[in-house]
């Protein structure tokens, strides 16, 4: 392990012009300030900070129509749990009308709802619960099916419970024990990045580039979203389709592009609080400078678009059977996959505070191709 590059307040009379050549903007030191200091500043504009998609991965619709009234009725329920209005409160900073709106652009009201509910509740599950290491994921696929919530539910138990048992009314029990298997790799390895996460604040030391990335990849939880998505959307794709060689690297794909989508944007954020970031991890290991690994991972992220597009091209020609539902998952995929980063560009918790690299605000942007 290597310690992380230091990041130190800069004066504005030290501020390099980093447009002069591509070395000085290699070799630019980075500071966070805030939101409301980097007003202050130009935007650095360069192709190195760009996360290049294709305009087939744009949903013809940004925002899903029913966003707001789902939003509103996503908190009315999670306060029905049981939970406090500091949650409830955190879902709003969430913005969890845009958190599902985005990412399930086209899908209908009553889907959006659970959805909605699902997306929030794992959100909050994960802040208040995984991360302190109190609650393990305790829902078995026989939970569901009987109507039996294990003993001591908590809220989020509880909450879990109803969700699934709808889902479970129009999807099989075989399709329902894969979510439920998901959501259990998913806690494993969310528990493990919060234990690696305390030894990193306790001993400055950062992890490996490809442990950051793996368990960023795990954590991010595209690979249960990707069953969401077969609900959400009136499909239910084979055990088969799901074993196919081709389809697991494309669900791992989501994983890289949601997951490095994820670290780009909440850098600012991730860096000022202590937190493990594969950005960070990479410069550290690679001795590269901090903007030199970012754009190495921008490069990484379009690299990974490019390659679920070439995968889904040879999917589509082997996999006449699945065609119904194929096409279309794929397609979701995409929509979710950018969704979320598009979520993740914008989402108030990661924009409190801004790069500043020499003299311009480092800002990824998303530009289509």
């Amino acid at each position: 392990m290597n310690s992380a590059p230091a990041i130190r307040p800069i004066r504005r009379d030290e501020c390099i012009d980093i447009t002069e050549s591509p070395a000085a903007l290699d070799a630019a030191e980075l500071s966070i300030i805030s939101q409301s200091e980097a007003q202050n500043y130009e935007r650095l504009k360069h192709p190195k900070f760009e996360l290049r998609v294709p305009s087939t991965w744009k949903s013809p619709v940004a925002l899903n129509v029913h966003a707001a009234e789902v939003g509103a009725k996503t908190i009315e329920w999670i306060m029905s749990l049981g939970c406090d209005k500091s949650q409830a409160r955190r879902l709003i900073d969430f913005e969890t009308s845009h958190y599902f709106g985005i990412p399930f652009p086209t899908i209908a009201a009553d889907k959006a709802l659970l959805i909605s509910k699902y997306l929030s509740l794992w959100l909050l599950w994960d802040d208040v619960e995984v991360e302190s290491g109190k609650n393990h994921w305790r829902i078995s696929t026989s939970d569901i099916l009987t109507k039996t919530p294990p003993e001591q539910a908590s809220i989020y138990d509880l909450g879990w419970c109803a969700l699934l048992q709808e889902i479970a009314q129009v999807m099989s029990p075989r399709w329902l024990e894969s979510l439920v298997q998901g959501m259990m790799v998913w806690d494993e390895a969310a528990r493990q990045e919060a234990l690696i996460s305390r030894r990193y604040r306790l001993q400055k030391k950062m992890p490996s580039f490809a442990e950051s990335l793996i368990t960023r990849m795990a954590t991010i939880g595209m690979s249960a979203t990707a069953y969401l998505l077969e609900y959400a959307n009136d499909i239910e794709l084979s055990a088969e389709f799901h074993a196919h060689p081709i389809v697991k690297r494309m669900k791992t794909l989501t994983n890289v592009i949601v997951g490095l989508g994820n670290d780009i944007f909440s850098f600012a954020k991730d860096y000022d609080g202590g937190y493990i970031n594969v950005i960070v991890a990479l410069a550290s290991e690679q001795r590269l400078s901090l903007p030199a690994a970012f754009a190495k991972i921008i490069k990484l992220h379009n690299e990974t678009v490019g390659e679920f597009d070439d995968l889904a091209l040879r999917l589509f020609r082997q996999g006449a059977r699945w065609e119904a539902g194929l096409r279309k998952w794929t397609q979701q995929m995409r929509y979710c996959s950018l969704g979320f980063t598009i979520w993740e560009s914008r989402a108030p918790r990661y924009n409190k505070k801004k790069i500043l690299a020499g003299n311009r605000i480092l800002e990824p942007s998303i530009v289509y191709i």
